[in-house]
């Protein structure tokens, strides 16, 4: 049996934003068909398409196409799309918790959790292991990629807030 020099921990890294974007996919799939029932028209798959340009129904799935294309590109980019995915949710869930008063014990834990695994998955993409190994980059380029990558994440949170990207 051959063994990899790829370590085995990438895949805590990777699967967790899969499940996100298969869920996400499947609960903007079902407000599609219960939009488009809700409706009525029988145009077929072209009303489909309608409805999903002239609504923000699928949004967030296109919004999480960007983090899953890094999930299956194995270098610099792919580097920079996942750990902007972490830094996302690390900023994103700072700023709720900053701006909203955080008043029942399950958002307190929620936030707290989302924040530990974000933090605990930022440090295992700049291992060693896995930022030289999995994705290639140099021990001296991984500054610079964090600050690319917190950039990222920087301007979609600014475009959720601003934009109001939440409202359909």
């Amino acid at each position: 049996m051959e063994e990899t020099n790829k370590p085995r921990l990438n895949i805590l890294i990777k699967v967790p934003i899969i499940i996100i974007s298969i869920v996400v996919l499947i609960i903007d799939y079902n407000q599609l068909v219960d939009y488009y029932t809700t409706v009525g028209n029988n145009g077929g798959i072209s009303e489909y398409f309608k409805i999903a340009f002239s609504t923000s129904i699928l949004r967030t799935s296109l919004l999480l196409i960007i983090p899953l294309s890094g999930v299956f590109i194995n270098n610099k980019i792919g580097w920079l799309l996942v750990c902007s995915f972490y830094y996302f949710w690390l900023l994103f869930f700072i700023y709720f918790s900053i701006s909203t008063e955080l008043e029942r014990d399950g958002t307190i834990v929620l936030v707290a959790g989302v924040i530990i695994i974000s933090i605990f998955s930022l440090l295992l993409m700049n291992s060693y292991e896995n930022s030289k190994l999995v994705y290639g980059i140099k021990r001296s380029d991984l500054l610079k990629t964090n600050i690319a990558a917190s950039i990222i994440a920087i301007i979609e949170i600014l475009l959720i807030v601003l934009l109001d990207f939440t409202k359909s």
